[in-house]
This record gives C-alpha cells, sequence and structure tokens, in this order.
C-alpha cells in the first residue's frame, strides 16, 4: 500500500512504475503478478505530471488491470448523525455545530475528526456538567483549518511541550525503531552542545 501518491517524487514514482510495469511478464514457466494498492488525493495530482501520465497509461493497458474507488468525504447528515452520537445530543440541537464542521473539513473524515479535537482543545467546544455540550458557531467559523495532512500535523507538533517537541525532532532523524538506550539518551539531554 503507498499512501499519498501525489507527494511521491520521480525517483520513487520511477521505481513504481519500474515494478508495476514488470507484471504480467513470464519468468520461466511462472508468470509474474503483483498487486499495488496506492491512494492519492484527485486535486493534487493534477500538480504531479508524471503521476498523472502513469495512471493514465495503466487505465488504458490491456496487461495491468486498474480498478478506481473514489473517496468522498460525509454529507453533511452522516456528519450531523455522528456529531448528535457523540455528543449525545438530538440531530436538531448538532445541527449548526455539523454545519461548520462541514463547511471547514468537507466531511473528510480525518479532518473531521482533528478539528473537533482542535475545538475541544481550543475550548471552542466545551461541556458543562451542568449545562452539557456548548459551543459559538461564529468563533468556531473564524477558526482556520489545515489544508493538508502536513500541515494539520505540523500544527499538531507544535502543540507539544518544547521538552517533548525537543525529543521528537531527535528522535524523527533516527527511523522508526530506535534502541532503549537511546531514548534514555534523548530524555535526558537538556538542550545544550554538550560543551561548558
Amino acid at each position: 500500500f503507498t499512501d499519498d501518491l501525489q507527494f511521491a517524487g520521480d525517483a520513487s514514482l520511477a521505481l513504481l512504475n519500474d515494478m508495476v510495469n514488470k507484471v504480467g511478464t513470464t519468468v520461466g514457466e511462472t508468470r509474474s503478478s503483483l498487486l499495488v494498492v496506492g491512494a492519492h488525493r484527485t486535486v493534487d495530482t493534477e500538480s504531479n505530471p508524471l503521476l498523472l501520465k502513469m495512471l493514465t497509461q495503466y487505465k488504458a493497458s490491456d496487461i495491468i488491470n486498474t480498478t478506481q474507488i473514489d473517496l468522498c468525504g460525509f454529507e453533511l447528515e452522516s456528519l450531523n448523525e455522528m456529531v448528535s452520537d457523540a455528543l449525545c445530543l438530538p440531530r436538531r440541537k448538532t445541527r449548526s455545530l455539523a454545519e461548520v464542521v462541514h463547511q471547514k473539513t468537507l466531511g473528510i473524515p480525518l479532518f473531521v475528526v482533528e478539528f473537533l479535537d482542535a475545538l475541544l482543545t481550543e475550548k471552542l467546544l466545551v461541556h458543562n456538567s451542568a449545562t452539557g455540550w456548548g459551543w459559538d458557531v461564529d468563533s468556531i467559523d473564524l477558526k482556520k483549518i489545515s489544508s493538508g495532512v502536513a500541515a494539520l500535523l505540523a500544527c499538531k507538533l507544535e502543540q507539544l511541550p518544547s521538552q517533548v517537541l525537543s525529543a521528537v525532532k531527535i528522535l524523527s532523524v533516527l527511523g522508526s525503531h530506535i534502541d532503549r538506550g537511546v531514548l534514555k539518551v534523548v530524555k535526558k539531554y537538556d538542550g545544550s552542545d554538550g560543551s561548558t
């Protein structure tokens, strides 16, 4: 599975293209097969001409079988039902919140969840034990939302305490598997360059 193909560089796409184009070739008496699942945002694909060319070639190919599944965001009614269920409120009461969330996120599930989480964090969506859930649609309407996943994650990272963010920066260059000893060293790191 390869996600965010719209952001892939030419070398990565060339490698993927080379692998896909080898499908159907015969080695000895065995015909090779490969299942590739790729995800991309249609809107951003146009800014990557190599990806667009590859996808067009795959669709026109007699050797490569392609299936395209278009995913879209929640419809307003579905989103309102989800918000209503999450807040344990009738749909008529959550309609205004669902409308502004839908407007801001286009109903894209990841953005909906992150936007609602941001509303909670920034106290634009609050729960009071006496009055229940409350929100100010006008304040929420003024809130900006990230245009992409990378910006969304960057915004979340900026909210981390400085020591945690420093550790994340250090660990990010070490890959996805980190030895416990390295974690202990990073935990003790105070940000100095080591000279006294």
